[in-house]
């Protein structure tokens, strides 16, 4: 919807200006006053006038621009809604520049169990746990330049008992040195949450590392480690079984995917590779009414047949005296890692819909 109101936030991020095929784009990130964050794209003329007048760091009031569900995909941020700017959209600076002094995102911890839900997300992650193990600081060349960069891997775990790989890049490594020890609470911001070993984090530049955090949280965190945590049973993210809902372990935990990670995470397979299947659990949308949602079909080989005087034709040219129509529609699902298109054919069309695609016809063209 369009947003007749305007916003105060600051620019706490700010991306390169991209030029596509007959477009450019401009994506940045904001925060409020609140701690709120979200992320803003603008677009054509608008992208390149406010790629020239708009700085990180500055605080700006914001008007004219469009709200919309965000693309938990590719959005940067933790957030269900993005903005939208275009030429008629107005962006002034404030006034008062102090006032970004009070403007940062706040912190928004993700428990470790839920951390592989945004491995296909762009969006980084908050997290905090207790060390449990430490690596050593270590040097790796980049093979494209032979650039050098410093890591260090720490195992941290929460009150689920899951622990999970957290890499440290560059200067955050060297200061970890001599700072860490196990049993203290670390808490990082902005982390990418990766899929190496099942399930990792990893810093980024931007990313902020704290030990024995000032917080209620971490005080909580501490109490649970010096009570009961440091003697239990600690299991890896990735290795952890899951609970079926009569109780027992799940059989197939390991085809169990995420709806973004099934659409976007599998890479493309080669011609006459062998397909691989997974279960996802999620929740129908909508469907769009206008589609072609079934066809003419053969009963018996569910091949798209045409009418041929008073009778229908295959594309082997093979001849019937009946068709049935045949469910081939698409629609929008969703669960907790964000929405996506799903195709369905006859057999599942018929249990979404709960009637076949001939009964479906009929009604069409009766109009009801």
């Amino acid at each position: 919807y369009n947003a007749d109101q305007a916003c105060k936030a600051k620019v706490c991020k700010k991306f390169p200006l991209r030029h596509l095929n007959s477009s450019k784009k401009l994506v940045m990130e904001f925060v409020d006053g609140e701690g709120t964050q979200i992320q803003g794209t603008f677009w054509r003329d608008a992208a390149e006038k406010y790629d020239e007048q708009m700085r990180e760091g500055a605080v700006y009031i914001l008007r004219k621009f469009q709200v919309k569900p965000a693309n938990k995909q590719y959005s940067t941020v933790m957030n269900d809604y993005e903005l939208h700017f275009s030429d008629k959209s107005v962006v002034e600076e404030f006034a008062d520049q102090s006032a970004a002094e009070t403007m940062a995102a706040g912190v928004h911890i993700v428990p470790i169990p839920k951390l592989s839900h945004y491995i296909s997300r762009k969006a980084p992650v908050d997290v905090m746990g207790v060390v449990t193990g430490m690596g050593d600081t270590s040097t790796i060349r980049r093979k494209s330049d032979m650039s050098e960069f410093t890591k260090r891997d720490l195992t941290i775990t929460d009150k689920s008992c899951k622990t999970v790989q957290l890499t440290l890049w560059g200067d955050l490594a060297v200061a970890s040195e001599g700072e860490v020890v196990e049993g203290m609470v670390v808490q990082a911001t902005a982390c990418k949450v990766g899929d190496y070993n099942g399930c990792s984090l990893s810093t980024l530049s931007r990313s902020q590392v704290t030990y024995n955090p000032n917080s209620p949280a971490a005080a909580e965190l501490s109490n649970w480690w010096q009570a009961e945590g440091q003697s239990a049973t600690l299991m890896p993210i990735s290795e952890a079984p899951s609970k079926s809902p009569g109780g027992g372990e799940a059989t197939n935990n390991r085809n169990q995917l995420h709806l973004l990670e099934a659409a976007t995470r599998q890479p493309v397979p080669e011609e006459g590779a062998r397909p691989t299947y997974h279960n996802v659990l999620c929740v129908s949308m909508y469907i769009n009414p206008d589609q072609t949602m079934y066809y003419l079909a053969n009963p018996q080989t569910g091949k798209k047949v045409v009418e041929h005087e008073g009778q229908y034709q295959d594309s082997d040219g093979k001849i019937i005296d009946t068709a049935s129509y045949r469910y081939v529609m698409q629609l929008k699902a969703a669960d907790l890692s964000g929405p996506a298109y799903i195709s369905c054919f006859n057999e599942q069309a018929e249990m979404v819909l709960g009637t076949s695609a001939d009964h479906l016809a009929e009604l069409r063209a009766k109009d009801e």
